[in-house]
């Protein structure tokens, strides 16, 4: 699993690093991200990772703006955040969990458990949709045959 970590705070940042490769060995940290511009201009110079962590309070922005001026969004998010008071806001972007700081290891787990499932089904239903396209192409060439 890609993982990209943005949380303007580098504590919590390396706390969260840690917490996420004891629990998920095989994971690839991609990057970890301080700041609301440096993270829209990563997603617009890379490829986009499977699981995202956000802080939502940040300087100069919130990171449900950061969300909000992407042109799609093709990956799993999990908040990270101080603030309760924006739990329905994250919600509203289907995100996978909403941690509180400071991030305790059961909760990362499970957060990190959920976001793999929904990887996962989103990776099976890219499979079974590609079978099927491969299938009326196929279908299509023999009936012209």
């Amino acid at each position: 699993m890609r993982i990209l970590i943005i949380e303007d705070e580098q504590p919590a940042s390396t706390r969260l690093k840690k917490l996420l490769l004891e629990a998920e060995p095989e994971a690839i940290i991609l990057d970890e991200i301080v700041s609301v511009k440096s993270a829209v201009d990563w997603f617009k110079n890379h490829s986009q990772p499977d699981l995202v962590f956000m802080d939502i309070a940040m300087p100069g922005k919130s990171g449900l703006e950061v969300i909000r001026e992407l042109p799609s969004i093709d990956f799993e998010i999990i908040f990270v955040t101080a603030h309760i008071e924006y739990t329905i806001q994250a919600f509203k972007f289907s995100a996978v969990d909403y941690l509180l700081k400071p991030v305790d290891e059961l909760s990362l787990i499970d957060a990190v458990s959920r976001a793999e499932a929904k990887i996962k089904a989103g990776q099976l239903n890219k499979n079974l949709e590609t079978l099927i396209y491969n299938l009326h192409q196929q279908k299509k060439t023999n009936d012209l045959k």
